[in-house]
């Protein structure tokens, strides 16, 4: 972003785009909640979740099953609002948020029980590699759910999956309307965001931004985006 745009100013513009999200990938709670009830984390069972954007799906699975968990970002922003809602949702005993380069993260092998990685696999090198990574994460009999675009049929990342010792149990597919509320909030947010500051210096910038992505999504890209979650049980 920085290379597109030099003012010292310029604010984060995920973080702008996401404000009100409550999922920041395009996929429905309904949906979300759906996943959540393949991968099944049981009581006490240690949850790690690489990408947690705003914490909201470990804050639900504290409320649901009783998990402990740890969140990782690297967006600071994001982090804030992670730990204020699980302070707001009196969960913050059970979780705990780091801002972090999944890369440079030292994990013993086999500590936690459930790994998440829903929409941040590139952070990782892409699907495989993230698949790669958690299976050495998560214990013998844990879980391992992952979200990503698909670039090629859903069993490719599944056979993936498979040379790793990973069973599929699990799987959501985003359809059209996904997509569609995905982008209209984040479209949203920045509407509001520039109504809010009208004399910001990136203000202008970042409208011609939304607009130029409404444009290619609307044009181009609606209705050929794939994206899924897949949850798998390692042997």
């Amino acid at each position: 972003m920085a290379a597109e745009h030099d003012r010292t100013t310029l604010l984060d513009l995920v973080s702008v785009a996401h404000r009100d999200s409550r999922s920041w990938n395009p996929i429905s709670q309904e949906k979300l909640d759906t996943a959540g009830r393949y991968v099944r984390p049981g009581d006490g069972q240690r949850v790690l979740d690489i990408g947690c954007g705003a914490g909201s799906m470990l804050c639900d699975w504290v409320v649901r099953w009783g998990i402990h968990g740890v969140g990782v970002d690297v967006n600071p922003d994001f982090l804030d609002r992670a730990r204020q809602q699980a302070a707001q949702r009196g969960v913050s005993d059970r979780l705990r948020f780091e801002q972090a380069d999944v890369r440079t993260l030292q994990i013993e092998p086999g500590s936690y029980d459930v790994v998440t990685c829903v929409g941040a696999a590139d952070a990782l090198g892409g699907f495989g590699r993230c698949a790669d990574w958690a299976a050495s994460t998560v214990r013998a009999g844990g879980t391992i759910a992952i979200g990503d675009s698909l670039s090629g049929a859903p069993d490719e990342p599944v056979r993936a999956a498979a040379a790793l010792g990973l069973d599929l149990i699990g799987l959501v597919v985003s359809g059209v309307e996904d997509w569609d509320e995905y982008y209209s909030a984040q479209w949203a947010a920045a509407h509001r965001w520039a109504a809010e500051n009208p004399e910001h210096p990136d203000r202008t910038w970042l409208l011609d931004r939304m607009r130029s992505h409404q444009e290619h999504y609307l044009h181009t890209e609606r209705g050929t985006l794939n994206w899924a979650l897949f949850v798998f049980a390692k042997h």
